[in-house]
């Protein structure tokens, strides 16, 4: 009696485990969406000397480095193949601050001594983002993403000034302090349009065990192609780190 019992119970557990991994399969995915926060680095790409209408004596603006967040919803189109595509919408900021060094000869007691200037820009953007991207789905829990990040720049604003750096203990400008040239608004002829490239890559992690809620650590870059001021060489490129939560929604 305990040998049947045993093989029963063998028989049943085997049953079991054939039929469920079938059942898991049987169920047909019919949407994907979720919530994303990323933090990372801006980088700007320029040359130009002065803002439009702006006093400035800079030789010339090149590059220039900020800290940015982005914060926003996706949602998946989903297809039987390994592609698919996802939508998303967000809100990101693409701040930075150029700067740049004049060096030239200044008299400090009757002595020749160097003397240094930094020209310095201080760009505040807000962008509103839709991204369309092309999803390959490279492994079972890893995918990559491609597409255009197009957007509209909800606010631009510019703090520019010159401060004196060197001699570090004595000297003024002819205003008898050490900034000059101090300027802040919104950012004459700022483009209201934005264009980028953007590329990315997830891995899903499973929260649950019903395997409708997941984890994804992603890095995205995206490269400007539209410029920040309208006639002007000056871009802006970002790179970024952080993590979406995904539901997953099954046919019942």
């Amino acid at each position: 009696m305990k040998l049947e019992i045993v093989t029963a119970l063998l028989f049943l557990c085997h049953l079991f485990c054939s039929i469920a991994p079938a059942c898991a399969q049987d169920r047909v995915e019919t949407s994907q969406f979720g919530l994303f926060a990323h933090g990372g680095i801006n980088l700007h790409s320029a040359n130009f000397q002065t803002l439009p209408g702006v006093p400035s004596c800079c030789p010339r603006y090149e590059n220039g480095f900020g800290a940015g967040f982005a914060v926003g919803g996706f949602y998946d189109l989903l297809s039987q193949s390994p592609f698919s595509v996802q939508f998303r919408l967000g809100y990101s900021t693409l701040g930075a601050r150029l700067a740049t060094d004049e060096f030239t000869t200044v008299l400090v007691n009757g002595n020749s001594a160097t003397g240094a200037f930094e020209h310095s820009v201080q760009a505040n953007i807000g962008l509103l983002s839709i991204t369309p991207l092309a999803k390959y789905q490279l492994l079972a829990h890893a995918a990559v993403l491609a597409g255009p990040t197009i957007g509209w720049v909800a606010s631009n604003t510019y703090g520019e000034k010159e401060t004196l750096l060197q001699p570090t203990n004595v000297g003024t400008f002819e205003n008898g302090s050490r900034v000059r040239n101090a300027y802040a608004g919104p950012t004459p002829g700022a483009s209201r349009l934005y264009f980028g490239i953007t590329a990315g890559a997830a891995y899903r992690l499973p929260l649950n065990q019903s395997n409708t809620l997941f984890a994804l650590p992603e890095v995205f870059g995206t490269y400007g192609v539209t410029p920040l001021v309208r006639g002007m060489n000056w871009r802006a490129s970002s790179l970024a780190a952080g993590v979406s939560i995904e539901y997953r929604v099954f046919a019942p």
